[in-house]
């Protein structure tokens, strides 16, 4: 499905063996229009011209990012 959305968004990224483990405690402004795929655990989500934010209260989630545009995140809740 196709989105537009705004959402306020502040995260701490950690590097951590090619994982980018985000840390997203509060929500904050943010502008962005993806496609988004879900099956699972799996998200892919194909990017516009902006960075697309996995966006969550107090969650912790490990990303592997395979490339851009397109980037697969899989998600293992902390």
């Amino acid at each position: 499905m196709e989105m537009k959305f705004t959402y306020k968004i502040k995260m701490n990224l950690f590097f951590e063996c090619s994982k980018l483990i985000l840390n997203i405690s509060l929500i904050l402004f943010f502008n962005g229009t993806f496609r988004l795929k879900m099956s699972q655990k799996r998200v892919l989500l194909l990017l516009g011209d902006t960075l697309v934010v996995i966006f969550g209260l107090n969650t912790t989630y490990s990303a592997c990012i395979r490339k851009n545009p397109a980037i697969e995140f899989s998600f293992f809740k902390s």
